[in-house]
């Protein structure tokens, strides 16, 4: 079962996040900029979507991303992590189903991720899930 994040729950979806950005450069950043932006969803709840397995083995995070020069209601994914133990078990694919539901009842027109290059079986199911390239993000170390 697919569970909006709420004000109960939310200590379970920060536990689940933490683990997903322990490989991110920056985690402890991550961490306060996630407290702050997902209590932004909890009290605005038409500025994105943030969903938890019911099982607490998945979770997903978009948020609204509108500009002055580009009138495209649309939102930013700020991540979605499955624990290893029940990847290819559908719970992603399951967390997407309920968020573009969501997302396209509160007026969004897409949805804009960035996912890690290196993370091809990522960008795989991401295809597998109707998503297309958007843009390219390139860095380079000094």
């Amino acid at each position: 079962m697919i569970l909006p994040v709420t004000r109960h729950n939310y200590p379970t979806f920060l536990s689940l996040w933490e683990e997903f950005t322990q490989d991110q450069p920056e985690p402890k950043l991550a961490m306060t900029v996630t407290r702050q932006l997902l209590a932004g969803i909890m009290d605005y709840p038409d500025t994105g979507v943030a969903l938890l397995d019911g099982d607490r083995a998945g979770l997903l995070w978009v948020q609204a991303s509108e500009t002055p020069w580009d009138p495209a209601r649309r939102a930013i994914g700020w991540g979605t992590y499955v624990r290893p133990t029940y990847r290819r078990t559908g719970i992603a694919k399951a967390l997407w189903e309920v968020a573009s539901r969501d997302l396209k009842t509160k007026g969004f027109q897409c949805v804009i991720l960035s996912p890690l290059a290196r993370d091809l079986h990522v960008i795989n199911a991401l295809y597998g899930a109707g998503f297309r390239p958007y843009q390219v993000t390139l860095k380079k170390d000094l």
